[in-house]
């Protein structure tokens, strides 16, 4: 797959600032995003590419960053039938409580 990429607008404590996300396919099956703005330069891999931006998400929260796309959204999902992280949460704490039961 070829190399791509974007200008984004990233949003940090200071508000907004402009970067970089690039991302490519790995093999068969891994993706890799990479991010290059004001947090510095941050690169995760996932098996899809909805994995890899969840992934990059949770890199750059805590410490105050966010991007401006659609796949970074609190509610964000997949195309298709996936349940979000919110709801696989509840999920496994269900599992858990009926095994402890």
């Amino acid at each position: 797959m070829t190399f791509r990429e974007r200008q984004v607008t990233l949003v940090g404590p200071d508000g907004g600032a402009p970067g970089r996300l690039a991302w490519i396919r790995r093999g068969d099956r891994d993706w890799v995003v990479s991010l290059t703005g004001p947090p510095g330069h941050t690169e995760v891999t996932g098996t899809d590419l909805f994995a890899a931006l969840t992934a990059l998400r949770d890199r750059l929260e805590p410490h105050g960053w966010t991007v401006a796309v659609h796949g970074f959204r609190p509610g964000a999902r997949p195309s298709g039938d996936y349940p979000t992280r919110v709801e696989v949460g509840e999920q496994i704490r269900e599992m858990l409580a009926d095994a402890q039961a």
